[in-house]
């Protein structure tokens, strides 16, 4: 095991807790050879664990600190990504029946597919995994901010997700920040007003 001393000053945490949380996390003795005593109560109180019955469990800021919070988290990006395709055609759905510019606003579902995917995995965050929900929603607040010109300059659905680069130009992303910002805005009004 190997400890970087730099990265533990930054989280406010000694060589002897690390150890200690290393060793909760393995369910091994290992902390039994380190000769300092660390303070349960402290460890609670700065947020690194919880006294449960029948031991001590983990809390994310000591799961991330050991590396097992940012595997759990590409866990679920990957679980999302690869779950698109189970509500793609939802997806799909949201978008109206219409063609503009000799371009099928629903998109093709293998366009919807490969770019949702990438979507997913590149633009989730430590904060945010963009979920099925989260999707929608953001599709809906921009669909009915587009109903009023009847979808006239409206992205396809495939190009709305993204067009050239999911970091750069994502729509979706956009639409992502503002519903994230305030989710209790009015999905059905376009983001113009509140419900009430």
């Amino acid at each position: 095991m190997e400890i970087d001393l730099k990265i533990l000053a930054n989280k406010g945490l000694r060589p002897d807790e690390y150890v200690y949380l290393y060793s909760v996390l393995h369910r091994d003795n290992l902390y039994v050879s380190v000769e300092v005593e660390v303070s349960l109560d402290d460890l609670v109180e700065r947020d690194f664990i919880e006294i449960v019955e029948d031991g001590v469990k983990l809390k994310r800021k000591a799961k991330t600190i050991l590396g097992v919070y940012k595997a759990e988290h590409t866990k679920q990006i990957q679980k999302e990504a690869d779950g698109c395709n189970s509500w793609i055609e939802d997806y799909r759905e949201l978008f109206p029946s219409k063609n503009i510019g000799g371009r099928a606003l629903k998109g093709t579902f293998r366009h919807c597919v490969i770019k949702m995917k990438k979507f997913i995995q590149e633009l989730s965050s430590k904060e945010v995994v963009m979920t099925k929900d989260i999707i929608m929603n953001a599709t809906k607040l921009y669909l009915n901010s587009q109903a009023k010109d009847r979808y006239m300059y409206s992205k396809a659905a495939d190009h709305f997700i993204w067009k050239g680069s999911p970091q750069t130009e994502s729509y979706l992303y956009q639409y992502v920040e503002m519903y994230l910002e305030d989710p209790s805005v009015n999905i059905y009004s376009g983001g113009m007003t509140d419900d009430i």
